[in-house]
This record gives structure tokens, C-alpha cells and sequence, in this order.
């Protein structure tokens, strides 16, 4: 009856086999957490890639038209009474904006005034135009640019080692839970191997029973003992399927299949001190370095803050030309020279007066920077404590394991002692079940020892940062 319900319980649809390496992979390719932080992730770089965009080049055409119409008495001037003029100006530009915090652009124009003033020379009348436009910040936000892709990029990086921790939990969780379940069978293979004992046990003793040899109520014992076997194999298989279904949740879907673990818990020694540990885990704890990121990161604020901060202080420069007749290519090379060109150039500067919020960002933003400088020192203290709490953990998990191996060699050996003494008639059915109880108890100890050891080895990694 119990391997009927053990079998419906993990064979199922045809069990699959299911190793941890297995299972780490499936939990990076399905588990929805880890999916959402690598989104976060492709979000940062997206990020990073838009800040440096938007310093590419922009072209600009268009047209524009502007009509003044207004009565004159100058009639001997216009030779009409009313005045209308009509200006047609068609642009293209090719403009950038400046990681100084400017822009500049090259101006093409053609501009068509055509009027009903019948003293005009030329109606309509074509100017076409080039011209070069400068507008620069030489105060306030100087080479903000600059600082707003380097934010960006920390910002990138930061999703990817958010990224890198989470998936870094995962595996510990996968790794935990996958050994937990690796114990729950082994669980149940140490109780059914109990219980075939046990009804061997009870066997022998109503083969007895039947001899004549010894009363029917000697067998009472073996029969409670099967039955207490039994539910222990019941709840085993259901500490099984519970570790099961938590490897399930971490993995994500995975309807439809049923698995069974292919890898066997090994004892392996690893010797491992504070210094090398807490050497390797400063480099590669994402937390800490999320947190010396951070601290990167309110740098480039602040700098950014003083730089709104500061007065308002803008440069306009234009250097135009019309001089384009016959010979528009010599005119246009001509215009980094200055020649032959009309040129405009000004500056405004703009100062708050009374209470500035621009300044009191500034002193926000160092704040924010003395804060995570200590959230910087604070993820320090704390790495160092796991670390050393994961090492220490390791220790007592491998002097636990030398513990739980021994005790099981000797239950073994004072078992079969037992049993020997059984066939010879020296001791009694009670006495066997009770040293097979020990013998179990140092078994699924032993096994239990095992795993615990892998889960501090997986707890130290998650500790190193690995």
C-alpha cells in the first residue's frame, strides 16, 4: 500500500530526472522574480544608451511665412496707399546639442520678400543665408552633459549588479531547497529500508510464535513498531513533496512535469580562512559593491547640484552671411574665417535674489552623499559578519558531519550485532528494535549532517559574493 502511494506521489506521468545543475538552470531561464530584475537590468543599459544619444546630430527644415500689411502715405515712396509685403523664409539646420551643456548648428536659409510697393528694384527679392549659432552656458549647468551620462552609466551598472545579487539569492535559495529535497527522499529511502527490517523482525517472531516457541503477545511490540515505520514513510513522503513543491515555486511554471533528484549529498572538506574569505568577498559581494556605487553616484550628483546651483551665466554668438552669389562654395569655406560675414555675440546673466532653492538642492544632495557613505560602511560591518557567521557555520557543519559518521558506524556494527545475537536466540525482538531505532536515527543524522554541510558551503558562497 505505501509504495502504491509512494509511487503515485514521485512516479507520476514518468518522473524526469532532475540534478542541482539542472535545476539552477531552469530556475535562471523561468523563475519570473529574476526575469523582472534582468528587465530592470536591459532598462539601465537602455538608459545609459539614451543619455549618450541625445548628443547626436539633429536636422531641422521648414519653412515659415510672415505677411505685414499697413496703409502709408508715403505714396511717393510705394506708389500705393496700402503696403503689403509678403516674407517667405525656408531653413535647414543641422544642429547638436553639447555634452558642455550648449548646442550648435549650421543654418542654411533661403528668405523670399516679394511686396505690391511698385519702387522696389527686385520683386520678389532672394536672400539666401548661412549662418553658424553658438549657445553655451559658461556657469550654471557647465559640461552638465557630461555628468548626466556618467549618472546614466552608473545607473546601468547598478541594474546589472542588482541583476547579479538577485540571481546570487536565487541560486543560494535553488540550492537550499534542492538539498532539502534531496534529504526528504533520503528520508524516505532510510525509513522504508527501517521498515522492510522491521517486518523481518516481526517475521521471525511470528514464525516463532507459530513454533510454539514464544507467546502471540511477544509480537505485539513488532507490530506496533511496523505500523509507527509505516507513518513515518507517510510523512516523509509528505516532507518530500512540501520540499518539492518549494524547489517548484523557485524554479517557476513547470507544469505538467514530475521529477526526481539524480544528485547524491557528498561530504567534501573545504578549507577556507577569514582573511583569503573576507579578500575575495570585498571584490565580489555585489552588495558592497552596489553600495560603493551608490556612493560614485551621489559624487556626480552633488557636482551636478553645484552646477544648477551656480548663476546663471549664457553665452549667444551667430556669425552669419548673405554673401552668397555667384561663388557660394568660396563663401561658405570662408566662414570659419570671418570674412565677409555679419556677426552677433551676447551674454545674460541671471542671479536669484532672497532664498535660493537651487542652493538648498545642493546641501540635499550632500546629505545624500554622507548617507551613503554610510550605508557603504554599514554593508562593510555586515559582509564581514556573514562572512565570518558562514565560516563558522561551515566549521561546525563538517565537525557535526565527522560526529554523525562515526555514530552511524558504530549503530551499524552494534545492529548486526544485534541481529546475530537475535538468530542465536540471545536477546529478544524489543532489544533489535530498539538498536534499530538508534541505527536509524544515526542514518538519517548522518544524512542530514551532509546536507547541511552542502547548504553552509552554498550559504559561504552567497557570503563570498560567488
Amino acid at each position: 500500500m505505501i509504495r502504491l502511494v509512494l509511487a503515485a506521489l514521485v512516479a507520476a506521468g514518468g518522473p524526469q530526472p532532475l540534478g542541482l545543475a539542472e535545476a539552477l538552470r531552469l530556475a535562471y531561464a523561468r523563475n519570473p522574480d529574476l526575469a523582472a530584475v534582468d528587465v530592470d537590468a536591459q532598462l539601465g543599459d537602455l538608459g545609459a544608451a539614451q543619455a549618450a544619444h541625445r548628443y547626436g546630430f539633429v536636422f531641422e527644415a521648414g519653412p515659415s511665412i510672415r505677411r505685414r500689411n499697413k496703409p502709408t502715405a508715403q505714396s511717393f515712396l510705394t506708389d500705393t496707399a496700402t503696403l503689403d509685403d509678403w516674407t517667405q523664409d525656408y531653413l535647414v539646420a543641422l544642429r547638436q546639442t553639447l555634452t558642455t551643456g550648449g548646442t550648435w548648428g549650421l543654418e542654411l536659409g533661403n528668405q523670399t520678400v516679394s511686396t505690391n510697393s511698385k519702387r522696389v528694384d527686385f520683386n520678389p527679392a532672394f536672400q539666401p543665408e548661412v549662418a553658424l549659432r553658438l549657445d553655451q552656458p559658461l556657469w550654471r549647468n557647465l559640461f552638465a552633459g557630461n555628468v548626466l551620462i556618467d549618472a546614466a552609466t552608473l545607473d546601468a551598472r547598478t541594474a546589472r549588479l542588482r541583476l547579479v545579487d538577485r540571481r546570487a539569492q536565487l541560486t543560494l535559495d535553488v540550492e537550499t531547497a534542492y538539498w532539502d529535497w534531496v534529504a526528504a527522499r533520503e528520508e524516505i529511502r532510510v525509513r522504508e529500508g527501517s521498515l522492510a527490517s522491521v517486518r523481518a523482525v516481526l517475521g521471525a517472531s511470528q514464525a516463532k510464535v507459530r513454533a510454539g516457541l514464544i507467546a502471540p503477545a511477544e509480537t505485539i511490540q513488532a507490530e506496533a513498531a511496523v505500523a509507527i515505520r509505516e507513518s513515518d514513510v507517510l510523512e516523509a513522503a509528505r516532507t518530500s513533496a512540501i520540499a518539492e513543491d518549494r524547489l517548484r515555486g523557485l524554479i517557476g511554471p513547470s507544469e505538467g512535469q514530475t521529477w526526481t533528484p539524480t544528485d547524491r549529498p557528498t561530504y567534501r572538506k573545504l578549507a577556507l580562512t577569514g582573511d583569503v574569505a573576507w579578500q575575495r568577498a570585498d571584490v565580489t559581494r555585489p552588495d558592497l559593491r552596489l553600495a560603493r556605487l551608490d556612493v560614485e553616484r551621489q559624487d556626480l550628483l552633488v557636482r551636478q547640484a553645484e552646477l544648477l546651483g551656480k548663476p546663471q551665466l549664457d553665452l549667444t554668438a551667430r556669425a552669419n552671411t548673405t554673401n552668397l552669389g555667384p561663388a557660394f562654395g568660396q563663401a561658405v569655406a570662408a566662414l570659419p574665417a570671418f570674412r565677409y560675414m555679419d556677426v552677433q555675440a551676447g551674454v545674460v546673466l541671471s542671479v536669484p535674489l532672497g532664498p535660493n532653492a537651487l542652493a538648498d538642492e545642493v546641501e540635499k544632495a550632500r546629505l545624500r552623499q554622507v548617507r551613503a557613505a554610510a550605508v557603504r560602511a554599514s554593508a562593510e560591518h555586515n559582509a564581514k559578519v556573514a562572512v565570518r557567521l558562514a565560516l563558522r557555520d561551515l566549521e561546525l557543519a563538517a565537525r557535526r558531519y565527522e560526529a554523525t559518521r562515526l555514530a552511524r558506524s558504530l549503530a551499524d556494527r552494534s545492529l548486526a550485532a544485534e541481529r546475530k545475537k537475535l538468530g542465536a536466540g540471545m536477546t529478544t525482538a524489543f532489544q533489535v528494535l530498539v538498536v534499530q531505532g538508534n541505527a536509524d536515527q544515526a542514518a538519517l543524522s548522518e544524512n542530514r549532517a551532509v546536507i547541511q554541510h552542502l547548504q553552509a558551503r552554498a550559504r559561504l558562497n552567497r557570503a563570498l559574493g560567488d
